[in-house]
């Protein structure tokens, strides 16, 4: 139990907490984290913000309690706005010292959110516009891209579709700033699974896709009016497969690293 020998200062309520902090370093009990920990949380529910920094600094100074974080220590308290997220501001609703509902949070690095949130972070619908001006607009849960949305890059080009952990996931299509496009499945923020791809030059590729290349099964439409329906290894024509050459001859049978091998050739003047 802390006694005082004499009756504290008349001072303002700052240096009167000063000190009973200054009283208690001087007692003969151990200041535990636990006491010190009591005394952050003690009242704070009353006091502004600023308050609430000007003690962290006299615990965090007097006491070297190295452990006491600033957020953690100032989410005791609901009325600091706006609020530091790591040099970041917030504006907007807060439910229990945090973001909650909706609000604005602008970050040092020149990022910015505005939309909704939940136990400090974002969640539901939002706005995210990135230090290099590509944007995203969506779906959020906790405080990543999870759900349905639109990532629009600053150089050209835009992905429209599912997100899962701030990755391309399901259903999607990929517009290239160069003018091609791809329309299909994602995995892990790649191309997976069965997609149509168009390409800038007038090709294009339906079919199965994995780990980001053409594997599978597929039709590769060239741009010179060849078609070749067939197998795929790592973005190559390899397997069994049927090539129809715009002149009008057909190969039917294997492929290695594209070029046809021990297959039958029938010439369009054989057909005639």
């Amino acid at each position: 139990m802390i006694t005082h020998e004499t009756e504290p200062p008349d001072c303002d309520g700052l240096n009167y907490e000063l000190y009973l902090l200054f009283s208690k370093i001087g007692n003969t009990m151990t200041f535990t984290d636990h006491d010190k920990h009591d005394y952050l949380c003690q009242d704070l529910l009353s006091r502004n913000w600023y308050f609430a920094l000007h003690q962290y600094l006299v615990l965090k100074v007097l006491f070297s309690f190295a452990n006491l974080d600033l957020l953690t220590y100032l989410e005791y308290h609901p009325y600091y706005l706006p609020m530091l997220l790591n040099q970041s501001v917030y504006n907007g609703d807060l439910l229990n010292g945090r973001p909650h509902g909706n609000g604005v949070l602008q970050c040092k690095n020149g990022s910015n959110y505005q939309g909704e949130f939940k136990d400090g972070l974002p969640h539901g619908r939002g706005i995210l516009r990135y230090f290099n001006n590509d944007r995203y607009e969506g779906e959020f849960e906790y405080g990543r891209k999870n759900g349905i949305g639109k990532l629009q890059y600053n150089e050209g080009g835009y992905y429209e579709g599912g997100f899962k952990d701030g990755q391309f996931k399901g259903k999607g299509v990929l517009k290239f700033k160069a003018g091609g496009e791809y329309e299909g499945n994602f995995e892990n923020g790649v191309l997976h699974g069965f997609g149509i791809a168009r390409y800038n030059t007038s090709a294009s590729y339906e079919g199965q896709f994995f780990d980001g290349t053409r594997q599978g099964h597929g039709v590769l439409r060239m741009t010179n009016g060849d078609v070749y329906e067939g197998e795929f290894l790592q973005n190559t024509i390899n397997g069994q497969g049927v090539m129809r050459y715009h002149n009008g001859d057909v190969y039917v049978g294997k492929f290695d690293d594209g070029q046809p091998y021990r297959g039958v050739l029938t010439k369009s003047s054989d057909q005639k």
